[in-house]
């Protein structure tokens, strides 16, 4: 019994091996084989996955790893590790609905957490054809009614710009229809708000209904307050609307 194999040295019966001495060379052969094997498959729960060690024709056992978690290299070896929080982003925050309410107010959405603010206006109709204001609301809550500034414009050729100065609220949408089928929609961005006192400021892009096309424009707010959500309104009637708020995350 001689004549080891190159790689993991099992001993191989010799050409001159008697026949009769084949079964215990065989026996003394497959052990080594068994034991090589094994230490190439190390595995011994569903899932476990296996990796080459420092030691020459020896595998290592990687347990499988915890729900969420993803496969990592640590210290130069495969590990399994949970993935780090998402450091950008949007991050929705609330979801609301009003069906025919003279105010839509939307509370405690802002907070120290983000820095900026993205609301999707989904859809906003009203009992009379009017602009769709916003008011900012702060502690309490109470809602600021005055020192708002900005500009607005409808790009129909029949529609012009609409100023803001100190005025009670801020004009998001210019025109909202009284039917559901022509409602307006649009996404506002606002910053300084939820944190610390401070001059929110934000704009707004959408399709205003009045003259069937888009609007835009930007606001400021004179008041410097910790502003933690806003009401929606028209200048006049009822609105109906469905409206979501989310927070981008600082970088």
């Amino acid at each position: 019994m001689a004549n080891p194999t190159t790689n993991y040295g099992w001993p191989m019966p010799l050409t001159t091996d008697l026949v009769t001495g084949l079964p215990a060379q065989f026996a003394a052969f497959g052990q080594p084989v068994d034991t090589s094997l094994k230490a190439l498959n190390p595995e011994t729960t569903l899932g476990d996955i296996s990796y080459r060690s420092s030691t020459s024709n020896t595998n290592t056992r990687l347990g499988i790893g915890s729900t969420g978690q993803v496969l990592t290299v640590a210290s130069g070896v495969p590990s399994w590790a949970t993935p780090a929080a998402a450091t950008g982003g949007f991050t929705f925050i609330s979801r609301s609905t009003f069906s025919a309410q003279g105010t839509a107010d939307i509370d405690n959405v802002f907070t120290s957490t983000y820095e900026t603010y993205q609301i999707v206006i989904e859809y906003a109709f009203s009992s009379v054809d009017s602009d769709l204001h916003m008011q900012l609301r702060y502690a309490g809550p109470n809602t600021e009614t005055a020192g708002y500034y900005g500009k607005f414009a409808n790009f129909a050729a029949s529609y012009g710009n609409t100023a803001i100065t100190n005025a009670a609220q801020a004009v998001l949408l210019t025109g909202t229809r009284t039917s559901a089928d022509q409602a307006s929609n649009g996404t506002f961005y606002i910053n300084n708000v939820g944190n610390g006192s401070r001059n929110p400021m934000g704009y707004a892009i959408g399709w205003g209904a009045s003259g069937l096309a888009p609007s835009m424009g930007s606001f400021y707010q004179a008041t410097a307050r910790v502003y933690t959500g806003f009401r929606l309104k028209n200048a006049s009637g009822n609105i109906s609307a469905a409206v979501s708020v989310y927070g981008l995350a600082k970088a």
